[in-house]
């Protein structure tokens, strides 16, 4: 018998055993309790033997085995007690049957009679003997039975064939190897991901850094860079093109075409270009084309053409770049025919072409840095617009010696500099003796000055040059006319004045063209002068006769504008020649649709008119930039009217606006206009007034305000009071300027607000109108006397004597004192000891910030005036008599003749603040974020040298509000510095004597108060605090350190405590480089520098996100 039937059978027997002895055990009990209530049990129970017992033979039958037939006997044995059982359990069912008949008397008897038999108890017994023998059989068996399986399953694999075993070998080899090159392939993996992770970080911190140092070049560019830097050079630029192959000879080209006959020998500018050094000299006379050729000289070295490749020889091995600055006199920026301008320009110009040296500046590993440039790497550093030409000149000398690169500097037109040619040229030879690096080439006209400076250098004078540029520019103009033949002899006459050359041409063009014959060419020629002004009053004369019969003001208007350094467009010129009578139309009722339309109309051909009216003395431009361009509302669409607003008119050339000066034939010209100089000042002014009224851009009146300071006092009239007051009303409209007196008062006691002008609007003074104050400021900064006589004195004693007082203040405290007579008649009609009220304004950012009003008499105002004044003029600059035209200044005290001020610095300026006892609890609460000292001024004009008395009495540290009591000899130190340095020299050489306040005065402060003076963050998001941002505490003292130390302190802060972390202290205390010397003010410092820390954190995490933004962007896009 098989295992699987004989465990068939066992389960049977089991089922049949189990309920056997359940059964015999239920019968014992009922025998016992002499009970009926289980006879149904039973009957179960005896079923169930029945029913088990059949299956049982069933299985048994077909097995015939050794083990099989013991199983069966086995089984047989249990089939047999289980006959036997069922015949008792019938028993007990017809007993029970009889009992139930008989009410179990019967069925009792019976059972009590078996019982007594022993029956039950040996079938029992026999059961649970035939189930352990079962049990025995069958795990005997299984044990067999597995054996067996063992044996034939080793039998199974010895008769594998050995390829076979041979294949499986080779299969666990190759997963061996695969495991290993698995194993390979996964390291290398893992060494490349990290490769890819590190060259990630640190590509994004090279990202970052850039984009930091980005950050930083443009704020130095913001700093240096002016509109109109450019202007001169984009002026001439299309006259070099026009003039096609020209200028050639100037970089050596052998083409014949070049020869002059005229010149003796040949230049040395391509022997300069290669090896020279220091300065090149072109000098030429009036219109010889100096701008053009020096134009030229730049372009084909921006090109890389022939001349860069003469200067990267002169330059190897280091790099080359080049460097321009073209000055012009009648430009309208002063910056253009300033040293200023010049040192501006080319400082932006280096840095805009090395991006490495705001690194360097930033480093400062040397320490030579100027503190002023490095100041404008903080925001608040580069919106500063103005410095001394001392400063500029330090910060050129400084780019220049620490770039990488050699310079050719081209410097046009040094005549065009109004004044002080020699400390124009002092500078020039200043700059060439910095560095071998660079080299200068510069042009001027031959004036004395020029010649015996520069004769010593290497030069060329252009007229030796030029004819034929000359002749080839004047046989391109002239080509395909009748006038072409006579380009050489053009180029003859001109005598290397290419101005003239191009006037005739452009004459014998003109007459060409309206079909004169060759003869009549010939005479035009033949009479025309050879000396310019000759040559303009020939133009002159050779004007149409209509327009001299019936004249317009363009020209008187365009002189007018030029001698007052403004740029007038077409768009102005047509308003200002509509006549006074039409200007006062347009202002009074404004320009409607159907007046727009006209003027339309009008202007649009007047560009040709207004050349030939002028005789040809004038040109056209372009204002691409629109710095200078009004901006008109969106609904404006008069196309030829938009297109006026940018066209400038400009005369051809400076000899042309000298001809109008210096000689009878162009005084006359001008006469003939019809209009004096004051006249079209004025109109000048009201055309600016209507532009005004629809230029929504113009929140500051500057043309209008420009035009009004050029007119003298005898021609100001009542009506130009009312457009002044009317355009400063419409400009306040625009952006409304309200009192911050009248607001209510803050909780802290300061006044805010949130809309005005820094540039402009410094004082305030409660006791006149909003009005009064606004046309005050805008009047005072532009210079407008005739408009402030008109408005303080012409009305008598209608006038307030505040407002007097309050303008006059203004007027010092702006600086404007070369006006004397202004002074002087102001002075007439106020008392120095009458009583003032004047708010000042001690902050800009975040939101501006005045003292609460201020009543003193009006000496103490003027003494915080004029020590303003001085402290911002630069030492050389200072006059040796301050304001002498106030005269003696007379005090409510002699025996006090002193102002309690305050001093603070921020944002590129100076404030001062007079003080009381009640402003201070006010003022010192909004000044706690800056270094504030307290001083006593002194104006002692009594000795008529006008000299100022600072006495520094106290100062209060950023970050605390309280103030320390400067000793004797700080006090004298200090004053010393800021008498004999600039005011922010001044400022950032005080950080060593503020140092030493400070120790002296290290027992009143607590270890809280010094880490707020050392890690105080900024009043403003963009401003570092330079007083303090080289200081460091060591050795329980401060000291006075440079930025890199600061840093490394810093950072060394940060190791010894493992970073920075919130209440952390140092782990043992003591203090970096002090070798153990404990010290609780360094874990102070280290908890105040947490939020820094976490703006750091912050930013980092935010350059972070965008970068990886930016990623996803660049790989989006090239998906």
């Amino acid at each position: 018998m098989d295992p699987v039937t004989a465990l068939g059978v066992a389960c049977n027997i089991v089922t049949l055993v189990e309920p056997g002895i359940e059964a015999a055990a239920v019968c014992k009990e009922l025998y016992k309790r002499g009970s009926l209530d289980e006879n149904n049990n039973i009957e179960r129970y005896a079923d169930g033997l029945t029913a088990a017992n059949n299956e049982l033979q069933a299985v048994l039958k077909p097995h015939a085995t050794t083990r099989a037939s013991r199983l069966q006997q086995i089984a047989q044995d249990a089939s047999k007690i289980a006959a036997d059982l069922k015949t008792e359990l019938n028993k007990l069912k017809l007993s029970k049957s009889i009992g139930n008949r008989q009410t179990g008397s019967a069925f009792k008897t019976t059972l009590k009679t078996m019982f007594k038999r022993g029956t039950i108890d040996k079938l029992l017994k026999a059961l649970e003997k035939q189930e352990s023998a079962l049990q025995s059989g069958l795990l005997k068996e299984l044990y067999i039975k597995a054996g067996q399986d063992d044996l034939a399953r080793r039998k199974e694999f010895k008769a594998l064939d050995q390829a076979w075993r041979d294949t499986i070998v080779q299969i666990l080899g190759r997963l061996q190897l695969a495991s290993t090159d698995i194993e390979t392939s996964i390291k290398a993996t893992g060494a490349s991901i990290t490769g890819r992770l590190d060259n990630h970080h640190s590509a994004q911190t090279s990202y970052l850094r850039d984009q930091q140092l980005d950050g930083l070049r443009v704020r130095l560019l913001d700093a240096l860079a002016f509109p109109e830097m450019n202007e001169r050079r984009n002026m001439i630029e299309q006259r070099v093109s026009d003039f096609g192959s020209t200028y050639g000879w100037v970089l050596g080209q052998p083409d014949k075409r070049f020869f002059n006959p005229f010149r003796s020998d040949d230049h040395e500018f391509v022997e300069w270009l290669r090896n020279g050094k220091e300065l090149f000299w072109v000098s030429g006379k009036p219109g010889s084309g100096k701008s053009s050729l020096m134009d030229f000289i730049y372009q084909n070295i921006h090109a890389r053409g022939s001349a860069f490749d003469m200067l990267a020889e002169w330059a190897r091995p280091m790099p080359v770049q080049v460097l321009t600055f073209w000055f012009f006199r009648p430009a309208s920026s002063v910056l253009l025919k300033s040293l200023q301008g010049m040192w501006r320009s080319l400082c932006f110009q280096m840095l805009e072409q090395n991006e490495k040296l705001v690194e360097t500046i930033r480093t400062d590993d040397d320490g030579l840095a100027p503190a002023s440039l490095k100041s404008c790497l903080t925001m608040s550093g580069s919106r500063a617009r103005t410095w001394t030409d001392t400063e500029l000149r330090s910060w050129f000398e400084y780019l220049i010696t620490h770039s990488e690169y050699k310079y050719c500097i081209l410097v046009d037109g040094l005549d065009e500099v109004a004044s002080d040619h020699e400390a124009l040229l002092h500078d020039v030879r200043y700059i060439v003796s910095i560095s071998k690096t660079v080299k200068i080439c510069c042009s001027s006209r031959p004036e004395p000055v020029f010649k015996r400076t520069l004769c010593n250098y290497p030069s060329l004078r252009l007229q030796d040059f030029n004819h034929n540029d000359i002749r080839m520019h004047c046989q391109e103009r002239l080509e395909q006319t009748r006038a072409a033949k006579f380009a050489t002899r053009i180029a003859d006459m001109a005598d290397g004045v290419f101005l003239w050359a191009a006037l005739v041409a452009g004459d014998l063009k003109n007459a060409a063209g309206k079909g004169d014959s060759e003869e009549d060419l010939e005479l035009r020629l033949e009479g025309c002068p050879t000396g310019m002004n000759d040559l303009f009053t020939f133009l002159l004369e050779k004007q149409d006769t209509f327009y001299a019969k019936h004249p317009e003001p363009y020209l008187a208007l365009i002189h007018a504008a030029t001698k007052a350094h403004l740029d007038i467009t077409s768009f102005e010129l047509l308003l200002a020649s509509s006549g006074r009578e039409q200007l006062k139309e347009f202002f009074e009722s404004g320009l409607n649709d159907s007046r727009l339309a006209a003027l339309d109309t009008l202007v649009s051909n007047m560009e040709v008119n207004i050349v030939a009216r002028c005789a040809n003395l004038v040109e056209t431009g372009r204002d691409t930039s629109e710095n200078l361009s009004p901006k008109f509302p969106a609904e404006f669409s008069y196309e030829s009217l938009d297109k006026a607003r940018t066209t400038t008119i400009r005369f051809i050339h400076r000899s042309a606006q000298d001809f109008l000066v210096e000689s009878e034939k162009g005084a006359a010209l001008l006469q003939s206009c019809g209009i004096a100089e004051q006249d079209a000042v004025k109109l000048l002014m009201l055309s600016s007034a209507v532009i005004s009224a629809i230029d929504l851009s113009d929140v500051s009146a500057e043309k209008m305000s420009v035009c009004g300071s050029n007119i003298q006092r005898d021609f100001w009239t009542p009506y130009e009071t009312y457009v002044a007051d009317s355009v400063f009303a419409s400009v306040q409209v625009r952006i409304p300027r309200g009192i911050p007196w009248n607001s209510a008062e803050p909780a802290d006691g300061q006044q805010r607000t949130h809309d005005y002008n820094p540039e402009h609007l410094g004082l305030f003074c409660p006791q006149i109108s909003v009005q009064q104050n606004v046309a005050l400021h805008y009047a005072v900064y532009y210079g407008m006397v005739a408009y402030l006589n008109s408005k303080l004195v012409s009305h008598g004693s209608s006038v307030s004597s505040e407002l007097v007082s309050f303008c006059l203040i203004q007027w010092i405290y702006k600086g404007r004192d070369s006006r004397d007579d202004l002074i002087r008649v102001l002075k007439k009609r106020l008392s120095w000891k009458q009583s003032l009220t004047v708010c000042y304004k001690l902050a800009d950012i975040p939101e501006t910030v005045f003292s609460p009003p201020i009543s003193l008499p009006l000496w103490q105002h003027m003494y915080i005036a004029v020590t303003r004044s001085y402290l911002e003029t630069n030492p050389a600059e200072r006059p040796p008599s301050l304001h002498s035209s106030l005269g003696h200044i007379p005090v409510s005290d002699p025996g006090n003749p002193y102002v309690e001020s305050i001093i603070f610095f921020k944002e590129w300026d100076i404030y001062m603040c007079p003080t009381t006892s009640e402003s201070m609890v006010s003022v010192e609460g909004s000044l706690c974020s800056y270094h504030v000292f307290k001083l006593r001024v002194k104006v002692d004009e009594s000795t008529g040298a006008g000299l100022i008395s600072l006495d520094f009495r106290q100062y209060s540290p950023a970050g605390l509000t309280r103030f320390f009591e400067i000793d004797p000899t700080i006090n004298h130190a200090l004053q010393g510095l800021f008498h004999t340095t600039a005011m922010w020299g001044a400022y950032n050489g005080c950080t060593k004597f503020l140092v030493s306040i400070l120790n002296q005065n290290l027992d009143r402060l607590a270890a809280v108060e010094i880490a707020q003076i050392l890690t105080l963050p900024s009043p403003s998001p963009w401003e570092s605090l330079q007083v303090c941002r080289n200081v460091i505490f060591s050795e329980g003292e401060f000291r006075f350190v440079d930025q890199d130390s600061r840093k490394a302190w810093e950072d060394q802060l940060k190791l010894r405590r493992g970073g920075i972390h919130g209440d952390e202290i140092f782990e043992d205390d003591t203090e970096p480089d002090r070798g153990g010397w404990p010290d609780s003010v360094l874990s102070e410092i280290v908890k105040a520098f947490e939020p820094k820390r976490r703006r750091d954190e912050l930013q980092k995490e935010k350059s972070c996100q965008d970068e990886e933004g930016m990623e996803n962007e660049r790989r989006h896009v090239n998906e």
